[in-house]
């Protein structure tokens, strides 16, 4: 209508120009030089008509964009607080979504993504502050987890106890710094919030070594002082490290003379513990053999090790679902690969493997909730080499795309009504660090936007 009113004014313009100035009598034509002017006339008229309707054009498409971007009914802006640990304020959208779920799992793109631990640990306080969650299941080493655990309140800095017996890209970094005090506090207020593991793998500094001295305190001097303890405790440190190479040189027996140690071990320790604590422990050895069958693994034979680690880490959280009080709930911390839910969907060339995501799914998927994230632009840290990378780059029509148009810089976003709001079926987006294509809401139920991350801050050498 604007421009209608526009085009109408100009053309009133010209036809007064031509009326009043030029058509004196209804008999006169104007000479050459007259006509050449007022054709003139009405091409700069036309010119500057052009002009304007361009720049309203831009005006109105920028209120309309702004419009969307404050609209968008599939997401909602992050309430956050400016401080330097990030708090969640006022999120009743969460409140709705997870007062009545049992399990929270909670991915990351990559290890080193520093914005999305601040943003993790916020959730984590605020569900265990309002909406009673007191277990937080990391990707960590089940037997490592308890030994934080049983040291929490033998210091203040509860950030080196962690660092002895959690992955360092959780326990060496500063922004999950904020996650171990609190931790401490609740502990101390009479209201835990109990960290355990579900990993097969050995993490922290100390490692296995802090499995074998805690078998060696259970089996006494005498075992412990014997040949085979020490060849299998010097086999058990050569396999614990974290994503280093096995190296075959160094092996003082052979693999089924480890695995009969390992066995013999495990008889021994039923023998020592108590009946409460006689399932954990074989639930340990249990562990182990999943970790040698990755880490040294038969000759010839090749072992699908995500898939080795998945089934294992949900064997080790429904021992922990089972064996904790009704009622309890659980905030599971891990990698978006792993509590991926259905692997088919992803039109990508990866291989496929059934994933915890998929078990946990299969077997409660009344009372799950699955949160992934991603970012828009910014960086994270490869902590393979401590060097900050850029994450890829947004593809047109993607999710991110789609969010960066919003005015928050974070967004919780329900990807069904995502998708309904777009009519999409299949789209981009990098949750699991990479443009890959599929129908999201198949593999989790929300995702979190980051406009830029901000790599994780490394604190080891």
């Amino acid at each position: 209508m604007l421009l209608f009113i526009i085009s109408l004014y100009s053309f009133g313009q010209i036809n007064n120009r031509i009326s009043g100035t030029y058509f004196l009598t209804t008999i006169e034509l104007p000479n050459k030089a007259v006509f050449d002017e007022w054709i003139k006339e009405l091409k700069n008229l036309i010119y500057n008509f052009m002009k304007i309707s361009v720049i309203i054009q831009i005006i109105l498409f920028t209120i309309c964009l702004n419009a969307t971007a404050q609209k968008l009914s599939f997401g909602t802006g992050l309430d956050l607080s400016q401080d330097q640990n990030i708090e969640i304020e006022d999120a009743v959208f969460i409140t709705t979504q997870l007062k009545d779920k049992r399990l929270v799992l909670l991915g990351e793109m990559n290890h080193g993504d520093g914005t999305t631990f601040k943003i993790k640990t916020g959730i984590i306080k605020y569900l265990h502050d309002n909406l009673d969650y007191n277990y937080l299941v990391l990707e960590n080493s089940i037997f490592n987890s308890n030994i934080f655990w049983q040291l929490l309140n033998q210091t203040e800095d509860t950030q080196s106890n962690a660092q002895d017996h959690i992955y360092k890209i959780w326990s060496q970094i500063e922004e999950t710094r904020e996650l171990y005090k609190y931790l401490l506090e609740q502990e101390k207020q009479g209201k835990p919030l109990k960290l355990l593991g579900i990993d097969c793998q050995f993490s922290g500094k100390e490692n296995s070594k802090a499995f074998i001295n805690l078998v060696g305190r259970i089996l006494g001097v005498d075992e412990t002082s014997s040949i085979k303890f020490q060849q299998f405790a010097y086999e058990l440190e050569l396999m614990g490290p974290w994503l280093t190479a096995l190296p075959q040189d160094k092996h003082q027996i052979s693999r089924v003379e480890f695995l009969s140690l390992l066995n013999y071990y495990e008889d021994e320790v039923a023998k020592k513990v108590n009946e409460k604590i006689k399932v954990i422990w074989n639930l340990y050895f249990e562990n182990i053999k999943i970790l040698l069958q990755i880490r040294w693994p038969e000759k010839d034979n090749t072992i699908d090790i995500a898939a080795a680690r998945d089934i294992q880490m949900f064997d080790n959280l429904k021992y922990h679902l089972d064996s904790n009080p009704a009622g309890s709930k659980f905030i599971v911390w891990a990698a978006s690969f792993h509590i991926l839910r259905n692997w088919n969907s992803l039109d990508a060339d990866i291989p496929n493997s059934e994933t915890l995501g998929e078990y946990i799914y299969t077997n409660y998927p009344d009372e799950t909730y699955s949160i992934g994230f991603t970012a828009n632009k910014g960086q994270t840290l490869n902590f393979l080499n401590k060097e900050n990378v850029g994450i890829v780059k947004t593809k047109r029509k993607s999710l991110e795309w789609y969010c960066s148009k919003s005015i928050n810089n974070y967004l919780f976003i329900d990807l069904k009504k995502f998708e309904e709001q777009y009519q999409l079926n299949q789209y981009t987006t990098k949750i699991l660090n990479m443009n890959i294509i599929s129908r999201w809401s198949d593999n989790f139920d929300a995702v979190i936007f980051i406009n830029e991350m901000q790599p994780s801050t490394s604190k080891w050498d």
